[in-house]
């Protein structure tokens, strides 16, 4: 009897450290590693560029046919399938290209478009042994402008580079196998081009 009750003991004090650790995490841990991640996230946009996007829904967007110069603009992201979202991984290419550089700003008061980059599925190009797709991927540009929220054009692109020669899946999974890379040199070419359009003023930050 005396042994049923001490293990019945250690389960329930295992069971309490289990919430108390649980609650920690939760109520302490999760709060503060969001805390850090805003602020770095505001030490590197700026505080106005995080609280916009906070509540930008690329999902619901107006479209228009009302053209907007482009004076100054941002670059916004989206991985197949993914929310759109302020990434600092693609913006390197845009900050130090000297065709476009004088009108790109991280800093979202200062634009007055949005260039939003969504990856989609393109063309299929092929088929592995398995089965499976190999797809090219391609970039959705949308030109959107900031006030209105409203996208005045699209432009499709295709990714860069080559699928792999073969993969290796287990279970017969025959999944479609994407490729690419975002084509910044297109796209930096067609940006530069409508900055320079007959129409556009021209500003520069």
């Amino acid at each position: 009897m005396s042994s049923n009750r001490s293990g019945g003991g250690c389960s329930l004090i295992i069971l309490i450290l289990l919430g108390i650790y649980l609650a920690y995490q939760h109520f302490v841990i999760t709060p503060r590693e969001d805390a850090i991640e805003l602020q770095e996230q505001i030490d590197f946009w700026g505080e106005s560029t995080v609280k916009y996007f906070g509540t930008f829904d690329c999902e619901n967007l107006n479209h228009t046919e009302i053209q907007t110069d482009i004076e100054v603009f941002f670059v916004l992201f989206s991985g197949k399938d993914d929310k759109c979202e302020i990434n600092d991984y693609i913006i390197k290419d845009f900050e130090q290209s000297s065709k476009v550089s004088p009108y790109y700003s991280r800093d979202i008061d200062k634009a007055n478009v949005i260039v939003w980059l969504d990856i989609v599925s393109g063309n299929v190009e092929g088929k592995y042994s398995n089965g499976a797709s190999a797809i090219r991927n391609q970039v959705e540009l949308k030109l959107i402008d900031k006030h209105s929220k409203a996208v005045f054009r699209t432009e499709i692109f295709d990714a860069v580079g080559s699928a792999r020669d073969e993969i290796k899946r287990k279970g017969g999974d025959k999944r479609p196998e994407h490729f690419g890379r975002i084509p910044y040199f297109d796209i930096i070419e067609f940006l530069h081009s409508e900055i320079n359009t007959v129409g556009n003023n021209g500003y520069s930050k």
